[in-house]
């Protein structure tokens, strides 16, 4: 019992004097033995006879050469939160828990993508297709997107749309094709970048949103749990962006001259259109009014909610204008 309540991992790793799996203890083991009665002061083996009585499976494991996504599926399949891995020997190497594998902390998570936008600055490229259907490599941007998601479990997608609507829904339709339920949330006007928020009816405790023009890597279940860790109402994604003054840049002081900087490099965090936000918090945004994030997170501010950025150190890219569409192609091929 203290071992659980000591390891990360929330388990307890039975072995053998050889290092081998023997079982998994979990809390729940712990406290249902105790429901039927046995003493905290008797031997785990008595945990392993009451699943034997009862007909429960062995410790599920794997070889620690599975990759992610077979050991996403097995632990999905079986129930799991970890999973021991064994070397040939069957002897116990690694131990990988939902957290690290991305499972945990998103589980029945529901998203948006905002893909409604006009892409006038991608002209003439979007002339016939909206923005989020230009190809990046060989795949729509959106179909990148989506496939993203569903890699962290996220399946239950709403895609907001408005310019050229008909290339989305005849391309994904229910997105059964590539394993994710979609639900579109059309727009009859231009709502902003949230305003069709208002519209949604929402099971999840958290909403998901994605804006439907970036590329990214970002690890989409460290961005949930940070939220979740930060009691926030909204958690913004940010990039750092630096932008070097192609000059020498002159501090002054009344007419006086303080110091002299050549071509300083200054850093910002920018909106990187990535968004976690608690159900409750939708509730500031107006029906059937144009309404950007931007208003969200001051009329949150402005409540005193706890709003909150998430560092994003991996791949971004906003597509929006042709340079970063070009070099968005180049390098993702």
């Amino acid at each position: 019992m203290a071992c659980i309540e000591r390891e990360s991992i929330k388990a307890a790793i039975v072995i053998d004097q050889e290092g081998r799996l023997l079982d998994v203890i979990t809390d729940g083991d712990l406290r249902r033995a105790i429901l039927d009665g046995h003493d905290i002061s008797e031997p785990v083996s008595v945990i392993k006879d009451r699943r034997a009585a009862n007909r429960v499976r062995n410790p599920v494991s794997a070889h620690e050469s599975t990759d992610r996504v077979q050991l996403k599926n097995i632990m999905a399949k079986a129930g799991i939160r970890q999973i021991p891995l064994l070397d040939d020997q069957d002897r116990v190497v690694n131990v990988l828990t939902y957290r690290e594998i991305d499972l945990n902390v998103i589980d029945d998570l529901e998203a948006v993508i905002m893909a409604g936008g006009f892409g006038k600055r991608l002209m003439p490229l979007t002339k016939n297709k909206p923005k989020p259907m230009l190809e990046v490599g060989s795949k729509p941007l959106l179909e990148r997107i989506l496939l993203g998601l569903k890699e962290y479990g996220v399946t239950k997608i709403h895609i907001t749309t408005f310019y050229k609507r008909e290339s989305i829904q005849e391309y994904f339709g229910d997105g059964s094709a590539i394993g994710v339920d979609i639900n579109y949330i059309e727009e009859n006007q231009p709502m902003g970048t949230a305003g069709a928020l208002s519209w949604l009816d929402i099971a999840s405790k958290d909403l998901l949103v994605v804006n439907g023009d970036i590329m990214t890597d970002v690890d989409f279940a460290s961005m949930v749990e940070f939220h979740k860790d930060s009691v926030a109402s909204m958690t913004v994604g940010v990039k750092d962006h630096q932008y070097t003054v192609p000059f020498g840049v002159v501090r002054m002081d009344n007419g006086v001259v303080l110091s002299v900087e050549e071509k300083p490099t200054f850093h910002h965090f920018v909106n990187a259109g990535i968004y976690v936000i608690s159900r409750t918090s939708l509730n500031q945004i107006p029906n059937d009014k144009h309404y950007d994030m931007t208003d969200l997170i001051s009329a949150l501010i402005i409540e005193g909610d706890r709003v909150v950025g998430f560092p994003i150190h991996e791949y971004w890219m906003d597509i929006g204008e042709m340079d970063n569409y070009l070099r968005a192609n180049r390098e993702n091929q």
